[in-house]
């Protein structure tokens, strides 16, 4: 079985919604540039594959490591988060990470006054990890894991 390589057509539709302005205010974007997928930040390009053998694995996972490079970690199950929200005066909603699939993560959000809503679907790309919380979250791990030891 071959793998599936990538046109230009095909590059296209998987980078169309693979945009991000990190919390400093650069825009990273991925987009097509004639025979290559250009991973840009701040309007500068940064990194590039060849769509001719690039399958989509490739792509989203080359689409990750730039957005951790860029200060933007994957989510985990049990995260706090933020992401985009249009009805929110801040832009932003904040909530939990229930699960974690290949494109998105599944977050259990707060609203009306901190009630937790029904869990949505949202893009790996558009949520920002609070490190704060999962370092103090590990922190407790690790002190119940002592107290255990004999």
């Amino acid at each position: 079985m071959t793998a599936a390589y990538l046109t230009p057509e095909t590059g296209a539709t998987l980078v169309k919604f693979m945009r991000v302005r990190t919390r400093r205010g650069v825009l990273l974007v991925a987009h097509i540039d004639g025979d290559r997928v250009v991973f840009s930040a701040g309007g500068r390009p940064a990194h590039s594959l060849y769509l001719s053998v690039s399958t989509k694995a490739r792509v989203r996972a080359h689409w990750r490591g730039f957005l951790e490079a860029h200060g933007i970690i994957e989510a985990r199950p049990g995260d706090w988060v933020s992401f985009p929200s249009s009805s929110m005066p801040s832009g932003y909603r904040s909530g939990r990470v229930l699960a974690v699939g290949p494109l998105h993560a599944i977050v259990r959000y707060r609203f009306q006054h901190g009630r937790m809503a029904a869990p949505r679907a949202v893009r790996l790309e558009d949520l920002v990890v609070d490190l704060s919380a999962r370092a103090r979250l590990e922190a407790r791990q690790l002190a119940a894991l002592e107290e255990l030891q004999p």
